[in-house]
């Protein structure tokens, strides 16, 4: 059975390559000779054959017979075609190397055991040897079902295998291998098998738990793949490095050095052990040259802040030389004010509207506006100090607000005389 169980896991982890055969013909071939030959061809060019686990199935009529001339006639390009007849008998045709060794048929066979059915008559096309499997950071040597060549024991050359360990665990194996160490490339995947009542379930046993790759060999070391990391071992198949790396960027050189690619995206260099030993010149080189970058990225920063200094102090002192030239007016104007001209104070305001719901502010709105008060000049005295004005009409910027300014603390209606000190409250213009 453990043969069988072997046998079955490649027969179902191989891929089946389909080739178009070459169709004879149709009028030299009579009765259901005939039928089954124009069904092949109709599933061939249309595409109607379903493709499973290693294998090309056809449905055919109960009606139609089926022989071994008509499967060698029809389906001898292919490496497994399973024949679904009407009258539930399974036959199916095998390929090893360029011949064709038989046409197989069972009653009531399910399509998922035909693997293991087919394996029973192949049995010696496998070779039995050891290789080394890498478990938990160690190597170990286990039997592997091997398609290549076996020297000394160990499996040799190019290939794919099925290793059972004591534990029952099952590991199928394929690339190249020296002397039983994974060489060139090759992937080693932990699968699980299921058998009951004697039959392989092959549904159940291609479920993938674990499985990693191996590169070839450089001085010694090889790298090594496994759960999307990488890391080395040694030709002993021993892990030295702990696969933890995203990349390995060059492998161990003649001075035992390696550089790896670590979680944050950066060149470091290790050593035989795993030992961290720096960053990598590359990786130096990187990082100078991202100084370099910052460095000058933060000189242009200083140089745009530097220049919007410049400008917002231009700025202000042009409106501080207009402020001055403006009150500098202002004053002059009221210095030289005569009887009956007309001066104003001006004041802003701000209006204010909330909308609230309960204790929530949905919505404000704030509108800006100006009340002005215009007075006219009766008397100027001390050129300007003081001058007495009567009040003229207070008037709003915007007619939906009002409000009357207090000016100096004293209160007045139109037509009121009042005294006031202009130089001090910049808030008085001549008009």
């Amino acid at each position: 059975m453990k043969k069988y169980i072997i046998l079955s896991l490649m027969m179902l982890l191989a891929t089946a390559s389909f080739c178009q055969s070459k169709m004879p013909d149709e009028t030299k071939i009579k009765g259901n000779n005939a039928k089954f030959t124009a069904i092949v061809k109709d599933a061939l060019l249309k595409g109607r054959i379903d493709q499973g686990r290693g294998a090309y199935s056809i449905n055919v009529p109960k009606s139609i017979r089926i022989s071994y001339d008509d499967f060698r006639r029809n389906m001898r390009y292919n490496n497994l075609v399973v024949i679904k007849n009407g009258n539930l008998t399974t036959k199916a045709m095998i390929k090893f190397g360029n011949r064709v060794p038989a046409i197989r048929s069972a009653e009531f066979m399910p399509e998922n055991e035909i693997g293991y059915y087919l394996a029973r008559v192949q049995s010696d096309k496998l070779q039995k040897g050891k290789a080394y499997i890498v478990l938990g950071g160690s190597s170990k040597a286990v039997d592997v079902e091997w398609s290549g060549r076996v020297a000394n024991g160990m499996i040799e050359g190019s290939g794919t295998g099925v290793a059972m360990l004591e534990n029952g665990q099952h590991y199928v194996i394929s690339g190249k291998y020296i002397n039983g160490i994974a060489n060139g490339n090759c992937t080693v995947t932990q699968v699980t098998a299921n058998v009951e009542d004697g039959m392989l379930d092959p549904s159940k046993m291609i479920t993938k738990d674990k499985s990693y790759m191996v590169s070839d060999f450089i001085n010694g070391y090889a790298r090594y793949y496994k759960d999307d990391k990488w890391g080395f071992i040694d030709e002993s198949a021993k892990v030295v490095v702990q696969p933890k790396y995203k990349k390995i960027v060059s492998s161990f050189d003649s001075d035992g050095e390696a550089i790896v690619l670590n979680d944050q995206d950066e060149e470091i260099k290790i050593d035989k052990h795993g030992s961290e030993l720096g960053y990598s010149d590359h990786q130096n080189e990187i990082f100078a040259e991202a100084r370099r970058k910052a460095e000058l990225e933060e000189q242009e920063r200083q140089r745009k802040a530097a220049e919007e200094a410049r400008q917002r102090a231009e700025q202000e002192e042009k409106a501080r030389i207009a402020a001055a030239n403006a009150e500098k007016r202002r004053i002059d104007e009221i210095r030289n004010a005569k009887e009956g001209d007309r001066i104003v104070y001006c004041e802003d305001w701000v209006h204010t509207e909330t909308n609230t719901f309960l204790w929530f502010t949905l919505s404000e709105r704030r509108d800006a506006y100006t009340m002005k008060v215009i007075c006219f000049v009766e008397k100027n005295v001390d050129n300007g100090e003081r001058l007495q004005v009567r009040v003229g009409a207070v008037e709003s910027s915007d007619k939906r607000y009002y409000n009357t300014p207090i000016i100096e603390g004293i209160r007045y209606e139109k037509g009121d005389v009042i005294w006031i000190r202009p130089l001090e409250n910049s808030g008085w213009w001549m008009e």
